[in-house]
């Protein structure tokens, strides 16, 4: 019954629960900066490709 009681975060290991959040939230942090970073290069790709192809046909 004591265990039906027991809450996440009431005391008991809170350091280690702390510990194991912060290290999801950097990983999480450097996933959506990687992601972001390719997302933007992925976005200037297709922008010089459009660009380039608006220019070709504009010289036909």
């Amino acid at each position: 019954m004591a265990e039906a009681d027991r809450t996440p975060g009431d005391g008991e290991n809170d350091s280690a629960d702390t510990a194991s959040f912060q290290q999801f939230m950097d990983e999480r942090e450097t996933a959506t900066t990687d992601d972001g970073r390719t997302f933007r290069l992925l976005s200037l790709l297709v922008g010089i490709v459009v660009l380039v192809i608006a220019i070709y046909l504009l010289l036909l």
